[in-house]
């Protein structure tokens, strides 16, 4: 086997990842699993969002060092679905070079989400995000108006009465990792 040109495909398909939208732990680990199963002596892969290094040592080989510049970075979850499938097959059937070139360019040529997909999707993310800072907005006023009732309590009872009350309320903000407004 041919482990220079293994790395290549693996730095591609590494690569591909991470344009779109895998999180570079995620990329390097799929990647280590992938270049792992095939039996090296040694395997050393580091990325971050713009850059992919990789140094594999095959048995009673030398050390072969490549590395990948990321330039665009983007979401296509469609795409980074079927690139976590053919890591997955890869780590698991070992196939060769051949076979390896024609599933990522399988992958490569799928036909793009349409736009009008990608749109929908963002309005729903952004009025589910909304409807989840509505709720706890709404949460934290009914607490703002309990306490408030506490207060109102407080006043009308003893000093000792008032005293624990308001060391209560101001306890359960703290918990609640909220300012108290006391």
């Amino acid at each position: 086997m041919d482990y220079e040109l293994l790395l290549n495909e693996v730095l591609n398909i590494g690569k591909e990842m991470i344009k779109s939208g895998a999180e570079t732990d995620r990329a390097e680990d799929s990647m280590y699993r992938m270049l792992e199963s095939y039996d090296l002596e040694q395997c050393s892969i580091f990325a971050i969002q713009s850059d992919i290094q990789a140094t594999i040592k095959p048995k009673n080989g030398s050390f072969i060092t490549q590395i990948r510049r990321v330039h665009k970075i983007g979401l296509n979850y469609d795409r980074l679905d079927y690139l976590n499938n053919l890591s997955r097959y890869i780590c698991k059937n070992k196939p060769s070079l051949e076979e390896i070139r024609e599933k990522y360019a399988e992958v490569m040529d799928r036909k793009p989400q349409p736009l009008y997909l990608k749109y929908m999707s963002a309005i729903m993310g952004g009025a589910s995000v909304s409807a989840f800072i509505l709720d706890a907005t709404r949460w934290i006023l009914l607490w703002e108006h309990a306490s408030v009732r506490c207060l109102s309590y407080i006043w009308e009872t003893s000093l000792t009465e008032r005293a624990t009350a308001l060391w209560s309320i101001i306890l359960s903000l703290r918990f609640c990792r909220l300012p108290p407004y006391i």
